[in-house]
Order: C-alpha cells, then structure tokens, then sequence
C-alpha cells in the first residue's frame, strides 16, 4: 500500500508539473483533490510545511511521515537541485516506477499458474494419504496395508521433494530475473544523470542504491567508485561492468559523446532482459505441466497402481 501512494503521488505531481504548474502550487492542488488518497493528500501537506519552513525539497521527502520516499527520490531531488530540472526528475521518477510495477504485474501473473498447480498437486497427495485406507477395499484378503502406507509414504515424500526441488528452482529464476532487472534500472538511474548533468562518480553513486539485493552489481559499482577516487578514468571504472561496457566507454571518452554510449548500454541491457523475461514468461506453463507429470507419475507408481493391482485393474 506504501509502495502505491507513492507511485500515485509521483504520477499527479508529474502530471502537474508536466503542466508548467509551479512545485507550491502543484503540492496545493494535490491536497484539495478529493478524489487522490489521504495519505497522498497527506503527503503534499507535510512537503508543503517543510518548504516554508525553508527545507530543501530532497529533505522534505526523506521527512515525510505520510509516504515513504527512499534514498533514490532524495538522491535525484538533490541532483536536480544542483542544476538540474524537478520536472524531468520528476518524469523520470514516475516512468521508473510505472515500469517497475509493471514488470512485477507480469512476474506475479507468470507465477499464479505455477502456484495453483502446485498447491493442488499437493492437496491431492494429502488427501490421497489421509483417505487411502479407507477408499481400497481388501477382496483378496491379502492386500498389506501396513506395507501400502510405508510404500506410499515413501512414494510421497519423493514426489514432494522433487516438487520442492523444482519450486527452488523457480525461486532462483525469479530472483535471476530481479537481478537483471537491477542491471538495467542501475543503468538507467546512470544514463539519465549525466544526461543531466551530474558528474559521472555522483551519478554512479546514485545508481549505487537501485542495486538492492544484488550483491554482484553492489560490488561492481563500489569497486568502480573506488577506481574513480583513485583518478582513474570513467572507462576504467566501467571495465568493473565487463569488456563490452569498457569499449563503448572509451569510444565514448574519445568522440565526446559519454551520453550516447550510456545510453547505448542501457538499450542493450533493457532488450537482453526483455528476451529473458519473454523466454521465461513463455517456458513457465510447459515447464509447470512437465514438472506435474512428473510428479503424478511417482504417485501413481507408489500410492495409486498398488490399489488398481487390488482390484484387478
């Protein structure tokens, strides 16, 4: 819900001030609107009062009580007020944010299906265990059910680590997924700053605090830091990212054109995660359905053919 109110506030205040409207204006206009949310409403309340008490505005979104603002809205308000402009901040923070929920939109649908078959596959063992004994019926006279509950048993618990063992393995796709996701929003946090004007080691900085999880990419980023506190140039910092980042930076460095090569990255990366996350999108029903055939299978050969054989199926 945070998370919400704050996307809805950074889409109505880009839209205001996409509409020329003054920052002390549009912050008036937001609490007035009846139809935006009273954290929202809240939110441009609190912004407003710490601006006429004289704060700057990358301080009063870290003071805000009302909507969380994490460190990145501070560190591009910041930037911006160091020369660059609030409304492209602005547009940007939104179009970061509306694509990020987006994809995750995506994500969560490409995992329903996969979930529910899941869970059902394992209701049905479950019942399958609980009720067993009381579904077969000894004709022969011979038929061990002390024996067909320890096979079962055994069955089941193969089945469901295999079920668990594929679950893992989508965990690790999913966060795969996440950690390409971060590459990209990293870059592009780089790309739009020194557009902007910012200085590439504070622009690098900024892009620092989109890699969340990914400790790959934390350490990449402060070892590229490192190199440019040491003097190094920014073609050598980037040689931490890999061989194909180092060219197009020192081609860069070279035609004067820094601008065009980040962004040059930033397509590259964006369309090798797109072609992942279409693969992965297509590939989850079919591997789903496969890993569930494959678990039936070690049912049936357990918990299910033992009780057919009873009954001369």
């Amino acid at each position: 819900m945070a998370n919400k109110n704050r996307f809805l506030f950074v889409k109505i205040l880009n839209s205001l001030l996409e509409s020329d409207i003054a920052l002390s204006k549009a912050l008036c206009i937001i609490q007035k609107m009846k139809s935006a949310k009273k954290a929202v409403r809240k939110a441009a309340e609190e912004i407003e009062l710490y601006l006429q008490q004289g704060s700057l505005l990358s301080v009063a979104l870290q003071k805000c009580s009302a909507i969380e603002f994490n460190s990145i809205y501070g560190a591009f308000v910041s930037c911006a007020q160091s020369g660059g402009s609030i409304k492209k901040v602005f547009t940007f923070l939104y179009l970061r944010e509306y694509g990020l929920r987006q994809k995750k939109q995506k994500l969560i649908y490409s995992i329903i299906y996969p979930v529910f078959v899941t869970l059902v596959a394992m209701t049905g063992c479950i019942l399958l265990m609980t009720f067993g004994k009381n579904i077969i019926t000894n004709i022969s006279g011979k038929f061990d059910f002390d024996l067909y509950k320890q096979n079962a048993v055994k069955g089941c618990i193969s089945a469901n680590l295999f079920l668990v063992a594929c679950i893992i393995a989508f965990c690790l796709a999913i966060k795969n997924l996440f950690s390409r996701e971060e590459y990209v929003d990293s870059f592009k946090i780089l790309n739009f700053l020194t557009a902007s004007g910012v200085d590439f080691y504070n622009a690098l900085k900024t892009s620092l605090l989109a890699a969340k999880e990914n400790k790959k990419l934390k350490k990449q980023i402060i070892l590229a830091l490192c190199d440019l506190e040491h003097g190094h140039k920014a073609s050598k910092a980037c040689q931490r990212f890999g061989e194909e980042f180092l060219l197009q930076i020192e081609l860069a460095e070279q035609s004067g054109q820094a601008d065009k090569a980040l962004n040059s990255i930033c397509e590259s990366l964006e369309k090798k995660n797109e072609e992942w996350s279409k693969v992965f999108m297509q590939m989850t029903e079919p591997l789903s359905m496969t890993a569930l055939a494959i678990y039936i299978t070690l049912l049936l050969k357990t918990v299910v053919m033992p009780a057919l054989f009873e009954y001369g199926i």
